[in-house]
């Protein structure tokens, strides 16, 4: 294990080795110094590593309390108990891309980096940084070293916020700070204006060093000060002797908001602030492995451009918004779904799953849960929720009025969804998204709505629930709410392959968008079981049953409405809904369960449930 110290200016170099010698020789760490040349010689190109040696000797003293170490570590001195320090010179344009293959391919515990004024090539030096606190695979010590004093802190102030950082700041005090003088102070502010404010202030101190375990090592001071004026507070505590300010921030965006404004550059330059540093943990390998996935995805589906993201953005938030036009619209469908219903007309119904406008919606959610956008999420959810409502009691209303007397196959067949039904909104949702995502593609959505049928389920569950049959409102039910987490989850996963992705890693907006595929995965995870059940419970009539059942009714002057079989192996039953002048008689039905039997059909019962049609002609 190493430590490796990035070097972009001669004068903060021996500040930097310094500081890392202090930690190595706690940790037995070799270094390795990446020293950034920005003027390469014409005629002899970058620097040795005994050039480059000699010049960080030429910066420590011989009374300097590192200069022997020093001497000892880069000279490989023979039987020498301590690690070595290597150097190695870069062309300033490639130090980047240098320094991430080391940290790739070498085991890098820690890496050190300064953060110089603002005044030295800002903009270009905080295009590294910013890489390295997104990407980087080790901890990493972002300083603002005091390059005129050079011997041991004696002591350490540690800001703590909590967080994943505040331990590791903690651990990097306790190895750099002075053994036999020095002390380390671990200080959190907390506003004033809390109650309970110093306890509260109290119970962080007390779970960060618990977590970085260092009590034991060196002297260890709490403090906790309140008020409102965070970068006021640090000041003055660092104004008493401090010889280093170690910050740990709780999350990557406060780090970077401190690192490049919290703290104005007057204050880290002040003499009262000798030094600064910023401790940033190492970013997560999940989150490493997840920007991998998506270099690989970028490389090989197209992506959508910024204009065409924004175009895709504005689309879906206005179209998700309950307002007339949507209530006109679910008003309509949901009528149209429901006659058709009624009349048990396929045609009818493909023409109200034309005129629903829920996809828009289910679409909004899921380019929401990819973002992060918490405010979509919710309006599009509010709009589904009240689209279902409505359409509920509008699915009642037709059934009470038109006086239907059974469910047709139309609606029977709404009433047992299956994992089959799981898997073709979840393409739906696929083919929704990806239409949407593609200006050019705008007409194949007619064909996606047809698919996804999502208004004659709340039709379906409607009319049932008027007819008095809750199961089958029931089951309808659970087809919807099928059909929209399944379209969700299709969307999200399309739009995140087509290049629309929140700022995963950077705190919140990571948990968000985590949390909320997750709660949506679970979501079908929790459907995937009724709908499993219903799967090994019934099916509906394959064509070839289909038609040897009409055959056989025929011959009893009845036609089936419905059909399904239930059960499996040799305990099936087929169990026929049928419409007849009158019940048939037990013989009857034995006969029927033969001739079944004998045109290939072979579950073992048949059950027969028949809607009387009795026809009266006045004179």
């Amino acid at each position: 294990m190493a430590i490796l110290v990035l070097i972009r200016d001669e004068i903060e170099q021996c500040a930097l080795i310094a500081r890392a010698l202090d930690i190595a020789e706690t940790r037995a760490l070799d270094i390795h110094v990446l020293v950034s040349v920005a003027q390469i010689r014409a005629t002899t190109g970058l620097p040795s590593e005994e050039e480059l040696r000699q010049g960080v000797l030429q910066g420590f003293t011989e009374k300097s309390e590192h200069y022997a170490e020093l001497i000892e570590r880069t000279e490989k001195v023979e039987d020498s108990q301590l690690p070595f320090v290597g150097f190695e010179a870069v062309a300033q344009e490639g130090l980047d891309e240098e320094a991430f293959s080391i940290l790739k391919h070498r085991k890098i515990q820690l890496l050190i980096v300064s953060k110089l004024a603002v005044s030295k090539s800002k903009a270009e030096r905080d295009i590294l940084v910013e890489r390295l606190l997104r990407e980087g695979s080790a901890d990493a010590l972002l300083l603002r070293p005091d390059t005129t004093r050079l011997r041991k802190p004696k002591k350490i102030l540690v800001s703590i916020s909590g967080g994943p950082h505040a331990a590791i700041a903690l651990r990097l005090a306790a190895d750099m700070v002075d053994r036999d003088e020095g002390r380390v102070v671990a200080l959190h502010v907390e506003s004033d204006r809390m109650d309970h404010a110093h306890e509260f202030a109290e119970a962080v101190l007390k779970k960060a060093l618990r977590a970085a375990k260092i009590e034991d090592r060196v002297t260890v001071e709490t403090k906790t000060v309140l008020g409102s004026d965070v970068k006021a507070c640090i000041t003055k505590e660092a104004s008493d002797g401090v010889d280093l300010v170690l910050l740990g921030a709780s999350n990557r965006g406060k780090i970077r908001r401190i690192l490049f404004g919290t703290i104005p550059d007057s204050v880290l330059m002040s003499e009262q602030m000798q030094a600064v540093g910023v401790v940033c943990a190492a970013c997560p390998l999940i989150i490493r492995m997840q920007r991998q996935l998506e270099n690989w995805i970028d490389c090989r589906i197209p992506q959508m451009s910024r204009d065409d993201r924004l175009s895709l953005f504005e689309r879906l938030q206005t179209g998700s918004k309950w307002n007339f036009d949507f209530l006109s619209l679910m008003c309509l469908s949901t009528t149209i779904a429901a006659l058709g219903l009624v009349q048990n007309s396929t045609a009818v119904v493909i023409g109200a799953m034309l005129v629903a406008p829920l996809m828009t919606p289910l679409l909004g959610a899921g380019l929401s849960l990819v973002q992060g956008n918490s405010q979509l999420l919710g309006t599009s959810l509010r709009s589904v929720v009240m689209g279902f409502s409505m359409a509920l009691c509008l699915g009642v209303l037709v059934g009470h009025v038109s006086g239907i007397a059974f469910a047709g196959s139309e609606i029977l067949g709404r009433g047992h969804p299956t994992l089959l039904d799981l898997a073709v909104a979840g393409f739906s949702g696929i083919a929704a998204a990806y239409c949407s995502s593609r200006p050019g593609l705008s007409a194949a959505l007619p064909g996606v709505a047809i698919a996804a049928a999502l208004v004659p389920p709340i039709a379906s569950s409607g009319i049932a629930l008027s007819l008095g049959h809750y199961d089958l409102a029931q089951g309808a039910a659970l087809l919807f709410g099928t059909n929209v987490t399944a379209i969700i989850c299709g969307a999200s996963l399309c739009f995140y392959l087509a290049g629309v992705r929140g700022q995963s890693g950077e705190g919140g907006p990571h948990r968000v968008i985590w949390r909320g595929i997750l709660f949506f995965l679970f979501l079908c995870a929790m459907l995937a079981v009724p709908l499993s059940e219903n799967q090994h419970k019934a099916r509906r009539l394959t064509q070839f049953e289909y038609m040897k059942v009409q055959d056989v009714l025929r011959r009893i002057d009845a036609y089936l409405l419905s059909g399904e079989v239930k059960g499996d192996g040799a305990s099936q039953t087929l169990e026929l809904v049928v419409a007849r002048e009158s019940a048939p008689n037990s013989s009857q039905v034995s006969q029927m369960h033969h001739e079944l039997k004998q045109s290939g059909l072979k579950q073992q019962q048949l059950k027969l449930r028949t809607h009387i049609e009795h026809h009266v002609v006045a004179q």
